[in-house]
């Protein structure tokens, strides 16, 4: 059947293009390395150009009460200011709106299309006069989550009528919210240990003392970690330091790992090795790498690594993060 056959020939052709753009999407994220910001103004930029039409992200305030305008897009650029003046300096309470309904249930909220009467219900009463300046003819949310924790929202909004989102379009965000996510987690983790490292460097000149109540706290962040974290020497790769989270990833006791290599304890093989060096050599770090781990049991789990250098002490050293995406 020639209809059936070019709907065939559709889907395979969305599916080739999405595939390559959530390839080059993760590729981009990696250029930016661990700067959030650029991270999420990319995760904007992309979200609303590939499904369109704006976008803005909302993260969870530290004091968990509030969603604040963490990056925003739009194509035109007078729109954008407009968008800007009004959201940024006015964050979302946690406990209310359509936010809070994603936030709770953890699920994405689509609105395929919404009427004027629905529109006004849902959007605050400080917040109306973005309705004369803007058409919102459908609302696609994605919460932002990752390893169980919220951390905020990534909403889309339809400018023109007669093209409502879709299923389709909820999935491919929800991709793009998933790498977002990890991206997010990585740089806030990898700026929270150079906040550390650099609080260590400072003390070591100033006093003793203070390094050692420095070192206590970064040491407190990084064995609290959820995500598997260790530290290696260099040349030689030798673990200095490991977090119980890595050992219940590896299967391997803390002393087990601490002196040894990941190669000493067959962690990686050859071709997951390759897949570091090749990032390292592209960029000079590796970020969300994805291998595979072989644990102690002879268990196989599927890794996202991230890897940057980094001086401990004024000893050059591994910082290496990974997250067990296994079960995604």
């Amino acid at each position: 059947d020639i209809t059936e056959r070019k709907r065939a020939e559709e889907e395979l052709r969305k599916h080739a293009f999405r595939t390559q753009a959530l390839a080059d999407f993760s590729s981009t994220l990696a250029a930016v390395r661990l700067d959030l910001q650029a991270a999420l103004d990319i995760t904007a930029q992309h979200a609303a150009g590939l499904i369109g039409d704006a976008c803005v992200i909302r993260l969870v305030s530290d004091e968990r009460t509030r969603l604040e305008v963490a990056s925003l897009y739009h194509p035109k650029s007078t729109t954008l200011a407009f968008l800007r003046e009004l959201w940024t300096p006015n964050p979302r309470r946690l406990d209310a709106g359509l936010e809070s309904q994603a936030i709770q249930t953890g699920q994405p909220v689509l609105l395929t299309v919404i009427s004027p009467e629905q529109l006004r219900s849902i959007v605050p009463s400080t917040e109306r006069s973005v309705l004369e300046r803007i058409s919102i003819h459908s609302l696609l949310m994605i919460p932002l989550a990752a390893h169980g924790e919220l951390l905020g929202t990534l909403t889309l909004t339809r400018d023109q009528p007669n093209r409502p989102y879709t299923m389709e379009d909820q999935i491919f965000l929800h991709d793009i919210a998933d790498r977002a996510s990890l991206s997010i987690v990585n740089a806030r983790l990898f700026k929270a240990m150079q906040q550390l490292n650099n609080q260590l460097e400072q003390r070591v000149i100033e006093r003793t003392a203070q390094l050692q109540e420095s070192e206590e706290k970064f040491s407190k962040a990084f064995l609290a970690s959820p995500a598997a974290v260790s530290i290696a020497s260099l040349p030689d790769g030798r673990y200095i330091n490991v977090n119980e989270a890595l050992a219940r990833l590896t299967g391997y006791s803390r002393e087990e790992l601490l002196g040894r290599t990941s190669a000493e304890l067959g962690l990686v093989d050859d071709r997951a090795r390759e897949k570091i060096l090749e990032a390292i050599r592209r960029h000079g770090f590796a970020h969300n790498v994805e291998i595979q781990i072989r644990t102690k049991s002879k268990q196989i789990a599927e890794v996202l690594t991230s890897i940057e250098q980094m001086e401990l002490s004024g000893q050059p050293s591994l910082l290496s993060v990974n997250f067990d995406i296994t079960d995604r």
